[in-house]
This record gives structure tokens, sequence and C-alpha cells, in this order.
């Protein structure tokens, strides 16, 4: 993992690295911290606090029932929505608004279908949210018996082990999978193709700067750059490169969180 924020080939490398991270106020995972303690030997050391500001999502706002949430993401973007939860339903709005500023166009989830069913979880409360394809057509299904009171904390374990890109709360999950359907929607067959593993050490490095589910497939890697990148992460030009390369949403653009 240290690869993820770092291109350190030994562990002084590492360990400075990690110094000079804490020092500029950079939010980095709880497992960071831990390998530069066993590594180094030394915990005493005082950092400014973290840019806190990296770790929020872009856009949120209130509703007042879920009703209107629906009619507001169908009359507005052309999503159409399914939703027995207030606090994820307004969590779907934020990460459609997100992706939405992204692209500078309102017309890019026309078509989206979102259902809450639980019936196609087969792990039953373990996954939140998943993105299906069937018949050339995507569809995001929301799991109800997940554990949505505590995914805040369950998204920031997941950050803390290196395993997410960030941790941007409940819309993360959401932002990931809505960016599966634009990535989709742009291009299935190669979609289809890029649950495919990267091949090459230069392509596993550039996709484990985001996250180690980043380096999974490019299509993982490609939801999870957009997810790092709306909560106010930054990669090296080798990653960049790596998601233009393998998106085939519309193209987007990532402003600094305000």
């Amino acid at each position: 993992d240290m690869n993820r924020f770092c291109s350190a080939s030994s562990y002084t490398d590492y360990n400075a690295d990690y110094i000079a991270a804490k020092m500029c106020g950079i939010y980095l995972p709880k497992i960071f911290e831990i390998y530069f303690e066993e590594r180094s030997g030394n915990s005493d050391l005082k950092f400014p606090k973290p840019n806190l500001k990296n770790k929020i999502s872009i856009y949120k706002q209130k509703f007042s029932s879920i009703n209107f949430i629906q009619e507001y993401l169908k009359n507005k973007y052309g999503i159409k929505a399914s939703f027995n939860n207030i606090r994820y339903a307004e969590e779907c709005a934020a990460a459609a608004e997100n992706l939405i500023k992204a692209a500078g166009r309102d017309d890019v989830f026309q078509g989206l279908e979102i259902i809450t069913d639980a019936e196609k979880f087969d792990d039953n409360t373990k996954s939140a949210m998943t993105c299906c394809s069937n018949d050339g057509n995507a569809v995001i299904y929301i799991n109800p018996a997940y554990n949505w009171k505590n995914a805040d904390r369950l998204e920031q374990r997941q950050f803390d082990a290196g395993f997410q890109a960030s941790n941007s709360l409940k819309n993360n999950l959401f932002i990931h999978e809505m960016s599966h359907w634009l990535d989709f929607k742009g291009n299935s067959d190669n979609y289809c193709k890029s649950e495919n593993y990267f091949s090459t050490p230069d392509q596993l490095r550039g996709a484990g700067r985001v996250s180690a589910y980043a380096s999974e497939n490019p299509r993982e890697f490609c939801a999870e750059y957009i997810s790092g990148r709306l909560a106010g992460c930054k990669y090296p030009e080798l990653t960049d490169k790596l998601f233009a390369a393998n998106w085939n949403g519309p193209e987007l653009h990532f402003f600094e969180n305000s």
C-alpha cells in the first residue's frame, strides 16, 4: 500500500515521504501511521492537523421526503429511482449532483434506473449496492438490508485499511456505482472487457496510488479514481493517464473543494 501515496523504494524513503505528507496536513489512512511507527520506532512526532476539507464530498442538500427526491431526480436528470430510506436517498442525490457537476452536463444520467431490492444480493447484508448489466442495459440495485445506519463508520474503516479511495461518507458508495453506470453507458463493450486484470507493473502502480480495490481491474479503478478525485484527492501523472486510457464515460472535470 505504500505506492498509494508515494514511490518510495525503501523504508527510509517511505518514512521521509510519510513525514513530509503529514507536515503538509495531508490526511492519510491509519494503516500508514502504523506502518511508519513499526519501521521508524518513533511514535512521538507531532504533526499538524490534517486538512479535513479533502475528506468530504462537494455537494449535499436536504430534502423533505423520499417522494420529493424521486421526483427531483426523475424530472431534473431523467433518473428513475425507488428508495425506502431518506438517508441514502439524499446520498444518491448528492452523488448525482457531484458527478453532473464534474461532467458539466445535466443529461449524463438519462435512462438510469436505481432499484431497492434485497433479493439481488446473495450475501444479504454485506453489500450495500451494485451495478448490474442486463440485456444491454445497466441498473443500480440498493440493498435495504445493508447496515446503512453505520455506513459512515464502515466507510472510514475501509479507507483506513487502504482498500477504498476516499472516506467521503455514504455518497462514496453511490459515486462509485454511478460511475460504473456512466462507464458502461459510454461503451458497454469496452466496459464488459474491463473486468480483466491489469497486465503491466506500471498499470498496477498507477492504480495502486488510488486504493487496493482500484488495483483489481480497470473497471474498479475508474470508479475508485472518480470517488477519490471528488473527495479532493490528487494523483500522479501515471495514474491520471491510466484513467484517461480506460474511462469510457463522459469527459469529467474535477474541482478543488471550497
